[in-house]
C-alpha cells in the first residue's frame, strides 16, 4: 500500500511537470497586452492627415499633433503614411478658452486662491482608407464626421492672473485631457 501511494505520488509530479514543460515550450500564444489599444473595426494603422488651428492660441495644433503620436505609440497603433494607413484622421481644434472662474479665501492661513478654467473645443474626422470605391476611386463615407471633442480642466492659482509657467501647465493639461478623449474615440473600449 505504501507502495502504491509513492507510485501515484511520482506519477503526479511527472504529470504535473511535463504539462509545464508542455505550456512552456508550446508557446500557447496567450499574452498580456494591456498597454495595446485596438482601433474601431478591425483596424490596425492610422494617418494623422492635419490639424487645423483655428484657435487664436500658437502651436496648439503641433502640441495635439505631439501628444496624439506620443500616446498612440505607447498602445502600440501604427502611424503610417496615408497611402498604407487603415484610418485617416483629422482634427480641426476650434477653441481654446481659459477663464477665471472663483477664487476662495482661507480663513485659516488667510490665503486667497484663484480657479481657472481651461477649455479645449475641437472637431474630429475619420475616414476608414480601406473602403475605396474601384470604379470611381472615390473614398467611402466617413467613418465619424465632425464629432465634437471637448477637455476641460480646472487650474488653482495663489496669483490673481496666471503666471507664464501656470498657463504652460494648464495648456498642457487640456491637450493631454483632449488627446485623451479623442484616442477614447479612435479605439475600441474592451
Amino acid at each position: 500500500s505504501i507502495r502504491l501511494i509513492m507510485k501515484s505520488i511520482i506519477v503526479n509530479r511527472l504529470v504535473l511537470i511535463s504539462l509545464f514543460f508542455m505550456l512552456f515550450f508550446s508557446n500557447c500564444g496567450f499574452q498580456l497586452n494591456r498597454n495595446r489599444a485596438e482601433l474601431k473595426n478591425g483596424a490596425n494603422s492610422l494617418h494623422i492627415q492635419e490639424v487645423v488651428n483655428k484657435s487664436y492660441s500658437p502651436a496648439l495644433d503641433v502640441n495635439i499633433k505631439r501628444e496624439l503620436e506620443i500616446i498612440l505609440g505607447t498602445k502600440k497603433i501604427e502611424i503610417m503614411s496615408k497611402k498604407q494607413a487603415d484610418l485617416v484622421i483629422r482634427l480641426e481644434l476650434l477653441d481654446l478658452i481659459v477663464k477665471k472662474t472663483k477664487y476662495a479665501l482661507d480663513p485659516t492661513n488667510n490665503v486667497q486662491s484663484y480657479q481657472f478654467n481651461f477649455k479645449l473645443i475641437g472637431k474630429m474626422k475619420l475616414i476608414d482608407n480601406r473602403d475605396i470605391n474601384q470604379f470611381s476611386k472615390t473614398r467611402s463615407k466617413s467613418f465619424i464626421e465632425n464629432k465634437n471633442i471637448k477637455a476641460d480642466i480646472d487650474y488653482i492659482s495663489l496669483n490673481q492672473d496666471l503666471t507664464d509657467i501656470e498657463k504652460q501647465s494648464g495648456n498642457d493639461d487640456v491637450v493631454s485631457s483632449f488627446v485623451t478623449n479623442i484616442v477614447n474615440e479612435l479605439t475600441d473600449a474592451f
